[in-house]
């Protein structure tokens, strides 16, 4: 990192521009929720956004962003998108980011965020293999982040769920309930009904 960085929540106005000159160009496009889909969660109090800035001579310029889905009155917000922007990868703020959200958001807007990565164990080839378990690590090793124990699988891939921010009171099999509880929330909350029930299944 080059200077100091700070975080904070996004307007919709702000969200929409890093939408248009960063996720889009950041995800592949079949990962990436179209703006109005985004937009009408917004209006309807189940999404929100966050960026990093590095204050520089000219103001404030934009590092990484974080996406985030959340179910009204749920306890768990949802990691939807998070990415450092293009040019400043490998610089610790990442990992630095996402330390700051669980400051940022727990316990205020909510009580724990869900982080979804592709489980390992289900890798094509070594090759992939060793790119998702350098994501895991990133998650655990570098952000602090918690295994939960729950899996799932969510249109076709199967994914291993971490937490920021869970109670340090909660033991394994509690953890693991809770963190089952709020995805499937969420995941009902977000997708049509039908959706929901081909396409999401706890493992």
């Amino acid at each position: 990192m080059r200077a100091e960085n700070h975080a904070r929540e996004l307007t919709r106005t702000e969200a929409h521009r890093v939408y248009r000159e960063h996720l889009r160009n950041d995800f592949p496009r079949d990962e990436r929720k179209p703006w109005a889909r985004i937009e009408r969660s917004w209006r309807q109090g189940r999404y929100f956004a966050y960026g990093l800035f590095e204050q520089r001579e000219d103001g404030e310029a934009l590092t990484a962003y974080a996406f985030f889905y959340m179910e009204p009155g749920r306890r768990a917000a949802l990691l939807d998108y998070y990415a450092v922007v293009s040019g400043l990868r490998d610089e610790g703020y990442g990992s630095f980011f996402l330390r700051a959200l669980a400051g940022a958001l727990v316990p205020g807007r909510c009580e724990m965020i869900l982080i979804e990565a592709e489980n390992p164990a289900f890798a094509e080839d070594e090759a992939e293999r060793g790119v998702r378990n350098r994501r895991v690590a990133f998650y655990t090793e570098r952000c602090g982040a918690a295994d939960t124990g729950l899996r799932y699988l969510l249109f076709g891939v199967h994914y291993v769920i971490f937490t920021l921010g869970a109670p340090d009171t909660l033991d394994a099999d509690a953890l693991r309930q809770l963190a089952e509880t709020e995805s499937t929330a969420l995941y009902s909350g977000m997708l049509p009904e039908d959706f929901f029930a081909r396409h999401f299944a706890i493992e």
